[in-house]
């Protein structure tokens, strides 16, 4: 009998602070290279650098194809569909996590269904706990 294995979740805390300072670095470095060291080798290399590093916080998640990213005020998840879904916490009224699939309640009616069969046990957990996070902080990461 061959075994499946489960496909890893990517979780991104959007609260950390390496995601203000590494874009403020980089402008400052950019800003320095433009405009103060223009004309010298080291401008030449620091601009490119500074530019790099404005962007990086934002290229990351597209490295990753399943990536949960989240903040205190709300989630944004890639699965394997390729489409992402973004959800304020406090748009979520309910949540119904079943063997191969969690239901998210929006409101009486309107529901979204989302299938986590693929997914390994530990990282299906960590999202449940993220999606409920409706009335506390997000947590740090393991």
């Amino acid at each position: 009998m061959m075994k499946t294995s489960k496909i890893k979740l990517t979780f991104i805390n959007q609260s950390h602070l390496w995601r203000i300072l590494v874009p403020a670095t980089g402008a400052v470095l950019l800003i320095i290279g433009h405009f103060f060291l223009e004309n010298l080798i080291i401008g030449r290399l620091i601009q490119p650098l500074g530019m790099l590093l404005v962007f990086l916080p934002y290229l990351i998640p597209f490295k990753f194809k399943n990536v949960v990213r989240y903040s205190t005020n709300g989630i944004n998840f890639k699965l394997n569909t390729g489409s992402s879904k973004a959800f304020r916490y406090s748009q979520i009224k309910y949540l119904e996590a079943l063997e191969n699939h969690l239901i998210l309640w929006k409101s009486k009616k309107k529901s979204i269904k989302i299938d986590v069969s693929a997914y390994s046990k530990e990282d299906v957990n960590m999202l449940i706990d993220l999606l409920q996070l409706q009335k506390t902080k997000a947590i740090e990461p393991i």
